[in-house]
């Protein structure tokens, strides 16, 4: 066999069986707590909803693609160039096996344009921020601080918990502001609100409902610092309204309820009441 004749194509196997592996360890990765997952999409932060969804389907798409061009055997010569068996001559298999090849490339080169523009369609929470205002960037990582309490207005239809960042935690936990000291520079608070659900199935039922969170519809931050918010004793306020369409976060406006102009005084007044405990009205209850 001439070194010439199956070169071609144990290249042309080559670089499939390539770029199948380096397709296979994208997918994989993106489903992985990873730099190449967080780039890829599954565990993108701020981006959920629809665009992981949509995410997951292409994922999907993309394995069932590998599954059917992996399998290219290599092209195989007899010594004498002849056709082998089914006629086909050796050079038009080759071709074939270059053919695949280049759909398979460009099957690739689909794909990742696809999963760019959803990831860069999708939003990234922590570029929001209020005019003038607090940034929900000054907030990463809310979701895993630990909790102060939760919270229920029937009034406002609003179940909600708080949570605090440690300098905080650890203030609470001093006796801080009931030992009649104010919270430290730097202290944060995350209110995330939701719309109350009643679960009726068993053991529940419709007259004695389990009240759940819904449908999320608002988060909301405070933070201390006396330098840069000196004219609301030292705490600034912000609000985020959630649309669960877009699956995106937006600065509260004038317009809507409680209103939020282009500052960080939207909760000032209201927080006026709760002057002898710095401004803070939740509580730490005892666990």
């Amino acid at each position: 066999m001439a070194a010439g004749d199956c070169g071609g194509g144990q290249i042309q196997t080559v670089q499939s069986r390539l770029v199948v592996r380096w397709l296979r360890l994208i997918v994989h990765a993106s489903n992985s707590d990873t730099p190449i997952g967080y780039v890829f999409g599954y565990h993108i932060r701020g981006i959920g909803g629809v665009h992981r969804v949509v995410i997951h389907k292409v994922q999907h798409i993309v394995m069932d693609s590998i599954s059917r061009y992996r399998i290219i055997a290599p092209v195989v010569y007899n010594r004498q160039k002849r056709p082998l068996a089914g006629g086909v001559h050796p050079i038009q298999r080759r071709l074939r096996v270059k053919s695949k090849t280049i759909r398979l490339g460009v099957f690739v080169g689909a794909f990742l344009s696809v999963l760019v523009a959803v990831v860069m369609a999708a939003q990234d929470r922590y570029t929001v921020k209020v005019p003038n205002g607090l940034a929900f960037s000054e907030f990463r990582g809310y979701e895993d601080w630990q909790v102060v309490a939760p919270s229920e207005t029937d009034a406002s239809n609003v179940m909600r918990v708080i949570l605090a960042n440690p300098v905080m935690m650890k203030a609470y936990r001093e006796g801080i502001p009931g030992n009649g000291k104010p919270f430290p520079e730097g202290s944060k608070i995350a209110k995330i609100e939701w719309e109350p659900r009643k679960l009726t199935e068993a053991p529940f039922s419709a007259k004695t409902p389990d009240t759940v969170p819904g449908r999320l519809t608002e988060v909301e931050f405070i933070e201390k610092d006396s330098a840069r918010f000196a004219d609301t004793h030292g705490w600034g306020y912000a609000a985020f309204k959630y649309d669960a369409a877009s699956d995106a976060f937006t600065p509260v406006t004038p317009a809507d309820k409680p209103p939020q102009r282009n500052d960080a005084k939207c909760g000032a007044a209201c927080h006026n009441l709760a002057a002898a405990k710095d401004y803070i009205f939740t509580e730490y209850p005892k666990r």
